[in-house]
C-alpha cells in the first residue's frame, strides 16, 4: 500500500515537472518572440529614422553645393559616385549593410520650360547656367570658385499678350541695362529700347539713356541675362519657353535621397527662384 502511495507520487511529481518545464518553455519562447519582435520594430524605426536623416544630409550638401555655384548649377550623385560613399562617415572604403546609400537630384535647368504666371505676378528667368564639368560619373565639383557660366543667346517664348515682357543684363556691381517689349519670337524683334545706366558728370548723378538695339546683340554682348515676365491680367497665363541652349529655372526641385537595406526615404525641396530676385522686377518702365 504504501509502495503504491510512493509511486503515485513519485509519477505526480515528474507531471508536474514535466507541466512546469512545458511551461517555462512556452514562456520563454513568448518572450524570445516578443524580444525578437521588438528588435526587429527597433530595426525598422531605426533605419527608417536613419534613411530620412540621410536623406535630410543628402539635400543640405546639395544646397551647400548650389550656393557654391552660379545659377542654373545642375548635379547628381549616384549611390556608385565616389562622393556619395565619402560622405558617409566612419565607413571608409568598406560598406556594411547599416551604411546608407545616399543619392539627389537637382533639376535646375533645361532648353525647354512651362509654367502659369498668375495674376499680378512676376516671373524671372536667367538666360544661362552653370555647366561645371563632371567630377566622378554624375557629380560635379562642390567647391566654391569652381563655375563655368553658359548662356543662351536665342529662345523662342510663347504666351498670350498679356504678359509684358523685359530682360535685363545684371552683374555683381549692379551696373544693369534694361530692355522693353517684344514679339512672339524675341529674336525677330529688331527694334526694342535698351535703357542704359550711366553715371551723368553734369549732374553728379545716375541717369538713363534710351536707344534702339537688336536683341540678338544684347544677348549676345551680355552674360547674366535675366527675362522677366508679368501678369497684370486678371486670370493666370500658361507661357513656355524653349532655346538650343540651356537656361535657368525660376522653380528649381532637388530630392534627397536615402537608403538602408530595403528602408528609402525622399526629400523634396522645391523653391521660386523669382521670389530671390525680387528687386529686378522693378526694372519695368513704360515707352
Amino acid at each position: 500500500m504504501k509502495s503504491n502511495i510512493k509511486n503515485n507520487k513519485s509519477w505526480f511529481s515528474v507531471i508536474i515537472a514535466m507541466l512546469i518545464t512545458a511551461f517555462l518553455i512556452v514562456l520563454s519562447s513568448g518572450i524570445l518572440f516578443i524580444v525578437l519582435q521588438e528588435t526587429k520594430n527597433s530595426r525598422i524605426v531605426y533605419n527608417t529614422i536613419s534613411s530620412y536623416a540621410w536623406a535630410e544630409w543628402a539635400l543640405e550638401y546639395a544646397l551647400l553645393k548650389a550656393k557654391n555655384h552660379k545659377e542654373g548649377f545642375s548635379d547628381s550623385i549616384k549611390e556608385s559616385d565616389n562622393e556619395s560613399k565619402l560622405i558617409i562617415a566612419g565607413s571608409g572604403n568598406v560598406r556594411y549593410a547599416k551604411d546608407a546609400l545616399i543619392n539627389y537630384e537637382m533639376n535646375t535647368s533645361w532648353k525647354k520650360y512651362s509654367w502659369e504666371i498668375w495674376s499680378g505676378a512676376y516671373e524671372i528667368i536667367p538666360l544661362f547656367f552653370d555647366s561645371w564639368t563632371l567630377m566622378q560619373v554624375n557629380s560635379k565639383n562642390p567647391n566654391e570658385g569652381n563655375s563655368l557660366l553658359k548662356k543662351a543667346t536665342e529662345f523662342k517664348f510663347s504666351s498670350s499678350w498679356s504678359l509684358i515682357w523685359n530682360i535685363i543684363w545684371n552683374n555683381s556691381d549692379w551696373e544693369t541695362f534694361w530692355i522693353v517689349w517684344s514679339w512672339s519670337n524675341i529674336n525677330e524683334s529688331w527694334i526694342w529700347e535698351l535703357k542704359e545706366t550711366y553715371y551723368n558728370s553734369d549732374t553728379n548723378a545716375w541717369d538713363f539713356k534710351i536707344e534702339n538695339v537688336w536683341i540678338g546683340d544684347f544677348l549676345e554682348d551680355y552674360d547674366t541675362n535675366y527675362l522677366i515676365l508679368f501678369n497684370y491680367s486678371a486670370n493666370p497665363i500658361k507661357y513656355s519657353i524653349e532655346s538650343n541652349d540651356w537656361f535657368s529655372f525660376p522653380q528649381i526641385s532637388i530630392i534627397g535621397t536615402a537608403r538602408i537595406g530595403d528602408y528609402k526615404q525622399n526629400i523634396n525641396f522645391s523653391q521660386n527662384k523669382s521670389e530671390i530676385f525680387e528687386l529686378l522686377k522693378y526694372s519695368f518702365f513704360n515707352k
